[in-house]
């Protein structure tokens, strides 16, 4: 069966603003570079926030959390 995309739909297709300079800066998997799939749990509060904050950004919970991920290890200062 093929799902047809509608506006609500999360099939339907991304609208993609220009790229910002802080935006093509977020981190992505070096050419050829395996991508492992990480899964967590979230309380539905926080991930109705996520997809709030994402979709007014035009971004994926994809690039969110990589983005996020990656901030919060360069940031941390060890103990």
């Amino acid at each position: 069966m093929v799902r047809k995309a509608d506006e609500d739909s999360r099939f339907a297709p991304r609208r993609r603003a220009p790229r910002s300079i802080s935006e093509t800066m977020q981190p992505q998997p070096v050419e050829g570079e395996r991508t492992r799939q990480l899964t967590a749990r979230v309380p539905e509060s926080l991930h109705a926030e996520i997809r709030q904050y994402v979709a007014k950004r035009d971004i994926s919970v994809q690039e969110f959390v990589r983005s996020a991920v990656t901030n919060a290890l360069r940031n941390d200062e060890p103990s």
